[in-house]
């Protein structure tokens, strides 16, 4: 795998939190891109490639660890991608299901999304790997048309609550 620079941020204003460089890893490893038996870069690479502390990775790695992907996660030497991917069965957390959807949802030339949403959060970080996906201009749709089922005003919700 070459180390790129294509998920640090742009001009260093931000740097990706774990569940960013996890979800990167993960849409790698739902393309292809990382195969079962695969070794991954060195920590210090993946700290390199996306622009963070090796603490950061760490975490990132502990996340996929936890979501059954990786296997032969120790301190000597890299991870290996899992030979047996992990089951869609029992309920999952929400970037695990979401995040590799939307990315690939942008593959079309005519992207169509439909979300329910409390909250723009969720789908804000879900949608923010093919936003660079596009920046970078390595996908490229014709159009983008994105709806939004938020609940009524009406009703009392504990959360979200309007702000004035």
């Amino acid at each position: 795998m070459v180390v790129t620079q294509e998920n640090v941020a742009v001009n260093d204003s931000r740097r990706l939190s774990p569940q960013q460089i996890a979800d990167t890893l993960r849409e790698r490893i739902r393309t292809g891109e990382l195969k079962a038996g695969d070794r991954l870069p060195t920590q210090a690479e993946l700290a390199d490639e996306f622009g963070v502390e090796r603490g950061t990775v760490r975490q990132a790695l502990g996340l996929l660890q936890t979501d059954g992907l990786l296997s032969n996660v120790s301190k000597g030497s890299p991870p290996r991608i899992a030979d047996v991917a992990p089951t869609r069965d029992g309920p999952q957390p929400t970037m695990v299901g979401l995040a590799p959807r939307l990315t690939e949802a942008f593959s079309v030339p005519h992207v169509r999304i439909d979300a329910a949403c409390l909250t723009a959060e969720t789908l804000m970080m879900a949608i923010s790997e093919p936003v660079r996906q596009i920046h970078d201009g390595r996908l490229r749709p014709q159009s983008i048309d994105v709806r939004i089922l938020l609940p009524s005003r009406d009703i009392t919700l504990a959360f979200p609550v309007p702000v004035p």
